[in-house]
């Protein structure tokens, strides 16, 4: 499986940044309110964040070849798409907030209630973001010596 790409990361994001603005602009043209996301939610976030750190850790010990540490391969492998979907999550949730927030301070009577709760979503969103790059990044295995684990060559015998 390859690394979250940058660039899909960043497509989210922007993505997001669009949709969250048409929408805040739309409901307001309705004379609707805004979606503004609740401070619970950007705290869930930040859980969630700690969470998938906290999942990849025994997986990374694995990866590091740390003696004793052994985890099933399908836990690794659901630690790997928890990471790549939490990085995909928080892109998407970040661009979604920060419409909200471009939106709100773009209005002439900026409420500074709403611009806040903007700026705790867009926050724990860009932690979950990170959450996830740094949980792929633990999953990841080191490269190995060719030489050391060459199946032609004898362990102890000199080449």
């Amino acid at each position: 499986m390859s690394r979250t790409s940058v660039w899909l990361l960043l497509g989210i994001g922007v993505g997001g940044l669009v949709v969250g603005w048409l929408v805040e602009l739309l409901l307001v043209s309705l004379g609707r309110t805004i979606l503004v996301p609740p401070y619970p939610l950007s705290g869930a976030l930040v859980v969630l964040a700690v969470a998938v750190v906290a999942v990849a850790v025994p997986v990374r010990r694995v990866a590091r070849g740390l003696p004793g540490a052994r985890v099933d391969p399908f836990y690794a492998t659901r630690v790997l798409a928890l990471a790549k979907s939490a990085g995909i999550a928080g892109a998407g949730f970040a661009g979604l907030f920060g419409g909200a927030l471009v939106f709100v301070l773009t209005r002439p009577v900026v409420v500074d209630d709403l611009a806040w709760k903007s700026v705790a979503g867009l926050a724990a969103s860009a932690a979950l973001l990170l959450a996830g790059l740094v949980a792929e990044g633990m999953c990841r295995i080191p490269p190995r010596d060719e030489e050391e684990h060459d199946p032609d060559v004898l362990p102890g015998s000199a080449s």
